[in-house]
């Protein structure tokens, strides 16, 4: 989710759609819906601030390590539940709850929803839909509860440590594209000026690799918004202009970043 945030906050609609909420005339109940709808945003954020300044709540049907919880059944004991230990950090309340943060103590924040109906201070229990995103859910789960129980937290695991490193240097890539640099000034920057150097460079590896990650990044801020884009043939990555609108954000790229494929089962069709 964090990673996800650094590439629509990058995307120039998004900071077009931001910028409406400064005019007075603004319609921000309107406004927000079309987030939603469009960039699988549940409130709208600052473009300006990155992932460790900007409180960032996605749509909870989009993102699958939302936690929801109700309010526990009476058939169970009160006694024990951890209600007590959640903190309402950055809590934003709306038709559907109270959304807030938990930081398990990895730096991957959670996005808990406290589900509307539910009060304050009253035994929770966290929900999980039968459905194929369900083990997705499941994991998040138990990283909030490892957390409150003080045990060592696994991983977010939607994202390998190898896509997150790849992930980070299609930002640094692109950031610097937009800023003026040359391939070569950012591949030495990634890979070291040294290992740059050590090939003639327009025959080198590295040339190729720096320019994948810059046009792949540049994809995938375009790519980024709620309904996804197609990419026109052959467009200019410095452009806004070669996208247009395709299926709903939940085939969009960005949205892949907030769910875990690995962890649906299986579909099987009947004869």
């Amino acid at each position: 989710p964090d990673l996800g945030w650094e590439w629509l906050r990058r995307n120039g609609d998004y900071q077009r759609d931001y910028a409406e909420t400064r005019h007075s005339a603004c319609d921000l109940r309107e406004l927000t819906n079309r987030v939603r709808k469009r960039w699988g945003l549940h409130f709208v954020a600052r473009p300006s601030l990155n992932a460790t300044e900007a409180p960032v709540f996605w749509c909870p049907e989009d993102d699958t390590g939302t936690v929801l919880l109700a309010a526990a059944p009476s058939i169970l004991p009160a006694d024990g539940n951890l209600f007590s230990a959640i903190r309402e950090t950055a809590a934003r309340a709306d038709e559907q709850g109270v959304h807030f943060l938990h930081d398990p103590g990895d730096g991957q924040l959670l996005h808990l929803l406290r589900l509307a109906g539910v009060a304050a201070g009253e035994p929770l229990a966290a929900l999980i839909p039968l459905d194929l995103d369900g083990l997705d859910r499941l994991e998040a789960v138990q990283r909030l509860l490892k957390s409150m129980l003080g045990r060592a937290v696994p991983a977010d695991t939607r994202l390998t440590k190898q896509q997150r490193r790849r992930i980070r240097h299609m930002l640094q890539a692109v950031d610097g594209r937009m800023n003026g640099a040359s391939y070569r000034e950012i591949a030495g920057v990634i890979y070291g000026v040294s290992r740059v150097a050590s090939d003639p460079w327009k025959s080198s590896a590295l040339r190729d690799a720096t320019m994948d990650l810059v046009k792949d990044a540049f994809a995938m801020i375009a790519g980024g918004i709620a309904r996804s884009f197609v990419i026109a043939a052959d467009p200019d990555p410095m452009s806004e202009g070669g996208c247009e609108f395709g299926a709903p954000f939940s085939h969009s790229p960005l949205a892949a970043l907030l769910r875990h494929r690995d962890l649906r089962p299986p579909l099987t069709t009947s004869g």
